[in-house]
């Protein structure tokens, strides 16, 4: 028995030593991180088409772009390039929204507008040629024409009523007291204005009102 014991002692002796490999550590990829540009890029984006626009899209195109490029740079550790995308476009709609608006409504409000401004500008010039000859003539609207008016200011198409040429200004009435004119625009809108004494009041469809002169702010 004790030869047995000290033979199996030694032969466990004699078994060379085997040192255990390290573990190698698993490879963890690196967690991606939102780009802020992008986030951005998306909430101006939305608010440009809902609330601000033109400065909210504006915005929304210029992080959209500058996400684009964080991204890129990032090589896959930077996350929303949808975002960006959605930025970007809703940027560009939304500055392209006003500019194709503007484009269509301007000229179309030119043409609505300019022809009664023009209509309104000739009659107030013609009420001021006749208040001159007003009180060039003792006080008195009697005997004006078309004529004296136009010696007054000859910028102003005058002419005796009755009729209806556009920017023309007509004199429907002239008594010692009172006087009435009128013109009709381009588009076919009457404009009237009338006087009792030195006193002028105007009205259409849009305007009216008493017509002030400047030395009676004096």
């Amino acid at each position: 028995m004790g030869d047995e014991e000290k033979e199996t002692t030694t032969d466990t002796e004699d078994e060379p030593f085997k040192p255990t490999a390290p573990e190698k550590p698993q490879a963890t990829m690196p967690r991606e991180k939102t780009s802020g540009f992008a986030v951005a890029a998306l909430v101006l984006g939305i608010t440009g088409l809902v609330a601000v626009p033109l400065i909210g899209a504006l915005l929304a195109l210029i992080f959209g772009l500058l996400a684009k490029g964080e991204i890129k740079r990032g090589k896959g550790a930077v996350a929303g390039s949808g975002m960006a995308t959605a930025g970007i476009v809703m940027g560009t709609v939304g500055l392209a929204i006003p500019i194709i608006l503007a484009a269509v409504l301007v000229p179309l409000g030119v043409g609505l507008i300019k022809p009664e401004l023009e209509a309104a500008g000739r009659i107030l010039d013609g009420a001021a040629a006749a208040r001159i000859y007003y009180f060039e003539n003792e006080d008195s609207y009697r005997g004006m024409r078309d004529t004296d008016l136009a010696d007054i200011n000859e910028t102003v198409d005058f002419r005796m009523a009755p009729g209806r040429t556009a920017n023309a200004v007509y004199i429907a009435r002239a008594t010692h007291r009172t006087a009435r004119l009128y013109c009709y625009s381009s588009r076919g809108r009457r404009y009237v204005i009338s006087a009792r004494g030195d006193e002028w009041r105007y009205g259409s469809r849009f305007w009216s009102g008493r017509l002030r002169w400047l030395d009676d702010l004096d």
